[in-house]
């Protein structure tokens, strides 16, 4: 009889067992303060077999679908949060984290603004994630690069001119430093490529120029900006170009 009864006690002790080491892991569903990008925090998650997920909305009005895949736009079967809400959290039912899978899902207001993520339960191979690119309505970029070169093209034709390189290479790193604040502005710093341009020198050859910026080089575009203008105040050109500083 004491053996009956220790062995329905093991079987029980492995039946709570999972259930003793399983976490509870938190998706924040929010968006930027001005409204221009839609995400979840972290957009994959890796969980273990039998963790709980649970969303929570930070801000904006969004809602919790299930995506067939990565592709999907849209909500076809499987797991749903209900009409977007506002504020509150949404538990993932148990039964999806059950067994190793990759569960990919969507805010379904603002899935075009790239509002999705993946939950990788066990095993389940991690999706790569895709590269954010995002197009520019303005030469932003080709104006930071282009404007130095003709600074520089314009010292030169002045070269012979006492004062006028200094005068100039200060106003063109000025302009220079105002271009680089728009860009960091406008890039942010999220994931991805933003202010993208492309040019294309052949087609059949497939050779263009692709320009962009992320939120990493960003900073570092504002940085250049800034010590365009504090070289400028400290040294005097006598030539540019291919030409002779005296600092």
């Amino acid at each position: 009889m004491v053996a009956v009864k220790r062995f329905f006690a093991l079987v029980l002790l492995l039946a709570l067992l999972p259930a003793a080491v399983a976490e509870t892991q938190t998706i924040t569903v929010t968006q930027s303060g001005d409204g221009s990008s839609y995400y979840f925090e972290p957009a994959v998650l890796q969980v273990a077999v039998g963790d709980t997920v649970v969303f929570v909305w930070q801000n904006g009005s969004h809602n919790i679908a299930q995506a067939s895949d990565a592709e999907a736009v849209s909500y076809e079967s499987g797991f749903r949060s209900g009409d977007p809400q506002v504020g509150g959290n949404w538990t993932l039912p148990a039964e999806y984290t059950a067994a190793d899978s990759t569960l990919e899902y969507l805010c379904e207001p603002h899935v075009m603004m790239g509002m999705r993520g993946s939950i990788i339960v066990g095993s389940g191979a991690a999706p790569i994630p895709e590269m954010a690119l995002s197009f520019g309505d303005f030469p932003w970029l080709s104006y930071l690069l282009v404007l130095p070169l003709l600074g520089t093209g314009w010292c030169w034709g002045f070269r012979n001119h006492p004062g006028a390189p200094r005068m100039i290479a200060l106003g063109t790193t000025m302009a220079t430093l105002l271009l680089s604040i728009v860009v960091f502005m406008k890039a942010g710093s999220g994931s991805g490529y933003r202010l993208m341009e492309e040019y294309v020198w052949s087609s059949q050859l497939g050779v263009s120029l692709l320009l962009g910026v992320d939120g990493i080089s960003s900073p570092m575009v504002l940085l250049t900006g800034i010590l365009g203008p504090l070289t400028g105040q400290h040294c005097s050109l006598d030539y540019c170009c291919c030409c002779r500083l005296r600092c």
